[in-house]
């Protein structure tokens, strides 16, 4: 094994120290209790980089309000650049010219607000940008942690089983997660168990049967935010997955949009109103002027 030198250590420990930082900034602490408006919008300037952040509500539903906000908010704020929540397709411009040639019911419908924005962001020329770490970044950070694998599986798993029941696709519930733990074990640098042991495990550990669970269950087992403990609930396994995996994947947005400071453009963020309204005083911890 090589040894690091001691300016790649000082290194490692100064990503370590900023990225406790940027953690610790992130208002997840009481935001159960929380009540702001959805989309929370608000704007952030730094340097160079003027940036409007809208936090979604996430919709299936082409008729949702949050659809003609989005659109309205492209016009009024004219962005040149565009980052969109949970879409690392976006660098490819195969995927994205397959996409605009969807119609904005339809892609509404099948993949949620994200990619209407996407789509719409593509057409105007923008510079588009989906800055979340891969399965492996987010295992890694998550494992450091102190969690079982098998846990951080079955919370990928329960992802996927409710973005099949959000999205309703024509494919068999198996055929869907077998496809995801596929896309999974592409990135990963352990081994991905089947979908039939994750399943076995979640009978076991957590009396689970996946393929009866409703879209509220699954959203209730991965929930980020602590709502189940003042109700005599449980802040469960799952849900500090959850909350790391939110973590991770703040910290990397963060880092993407510091990264731009100091290049004149007119940046668009299109994430949901939870990761929007936490980063808010991470952004100010590092010098932004958020109104």
């Amino acid at each position: 094994m090589l040894l690091k030198t001691h300016k790649e250590q000082n290194e490692l420990n100064q990503e370590e120290i900023n990225e406790r930082m940027l953690e610790d900034s992130l208002a997840y602490k009481g935001y159960e209790h929380v009540r702001h408006k959805v989309p929370f919008v608000y704007t952030a300037k730094k340097e160079k980089l003027e940036t409007l952040y809208f936090g979604t509500g996430h919709t299936n539903c082409f008729e949702d309000h949050m659809i003609a906000s989005i659109h309205g908010t492209f016009a009024s704020f004219n962005p040149d650049t565009l980052f969109v929540e949970g879409m690392r397709q976006v660098a490819s411009r195969q995927y994205m010219e397959q996409l605009c040639r969807t119609d904005g019911r339809t892609l509404v419908s099948q993949y949620g607000e994200n990619a209407y924005a996407a789509a719409i962001g593509y057409q105007k020329g923008m510079k588009l940008h989906s800055p979340e770490p891969d399965p492996n970044e987010e295992s890694l950070f998550i494992l450091k942690r102190g969690f079982d694998k098998m846990d951080i599986l079955l919370f990928y798993m329960l992802q996927f089983v409710n973005q099949w029941l959000r999205s309703a696709p024509d494919a068999h519930l198996d055929t869907y997660i077998v496809k995801g733990l596929e896309y999974l074990a592409a990135d990963m640098n352990w081994p991905v168990a089947s979908a039939a042991q994750i399943y076995a495990y979640a009978e076991r550990r957590y009396s689970i049967d996946v393929a009866s669970l409703s879209s509220d269950d699954c959203l209730q087992m991965t929930d980020p935010i602590d709502r189940l403990s003042s109700q005599n609930g449980c802040f469960g396994i799952l849900n500090q997955i959850a909350r790391l995996s939110s973590v991770c994947r703040d910290i990397r947005l963060l880092r993407a949009i510091d990264s731009i400071a100091s290049e004149r453009r007119r940046l668009m963020i299109v994430y949901g109103a939870t990761h929007a309204y936490v980063q808010k005083p991470a952004l100010e911890k590092i010098g932004f002027t958020c109104s």
